[in-house]
């Protein structure tokens, strides 16, 4: 299965897509296509399953609707464009409302409400979408991050019984306001990152 197109990240301010407060996907750097090239490359190389995001393009020329039900980014840039002929498999949680851990999840058919008997809300917000660290990191040896490892995985490198291979998966900012006056579908584009995309630090166990 590849996943999400056309293209996950670029979201209003940086929120998540899962809520409706973070339904909006923009490109203010004008960069949808390049968001676009990996799909290209899977579908290429004869990949036959694809993902749509819940994301919902804003100030392009798609409707501005959730990707999922979006004829122009499914039809017109997937099955057209693309010539992709394998199968479409939506994301969960498309039409049904429903409750994770007590936190109202409504459909995510984004731009479509009025043709949905769903329920709409307001979501409150409840997790951080930033890391900014620049004290700690300052007044610190090193810093650890785990993304999804166990516990017993991250212990082993901390007391030097396996050797850290892991890199930055992006840029960490170094302020909010850098994160703020960034372009969200622009890649690298944070001022002056404390810590960049790959860096990482590696010894031996």
């Amino acid at each position: 299965m590849t996943k999400h197109f056309p293209g996950g990240g670029p979201q209003l301010d940086g929120e998540d897509p899962h809520f409706d407060y973070g339904r909006e996907q923009v490109y203010p750097g004008g960069n949808l296509e390049y968001h676009v090239r990996p799909f290209a490359a899977v579908i290429a190389a004869g990949g036959a399953q694809v993902m749509p995001y819940y994301g919902m393009p804003v100030g392009t020329e798609l409707e501005p609707v959730g990707f999922g039900f979006n004829r122009g980014v499914i039809t017109g840039m997937l099955r057209e464009r693309l010539r992709f002929d394998g199968i479409v498999c939506t994301d969960w949680g498309l039409i049904n409302d429903g409750v994770i851990m007590g936190q109202p999840m409504p459909a995510r058919a984004w731009g479509l409400a009025s043709e949905t008997s769903t329920r709409w809300r307001l979501t409150p917000r409840w997790s951080a979408t930033r890391a900014i660290v620049p004290e700690i990191a300052a007044g610190a040896a090193a810093l650890l991050a785990s993304y999804g490892t166990s516990a017993r995985a991250f212990a082993d490198v901390i007391f030097g019984a396996a050797s850290p291979r892991g890199r930055l998966p992006f840029d960490l900012p170094s302020s909010t306001r850098a994160v703020e006056e960034s372009r969200t579908d622009v890649p690298f584009d944070t001022a002056n990152p404390l810590f960049r995309f790959g860096e990482g630090i590696t010894y031996h166990s």
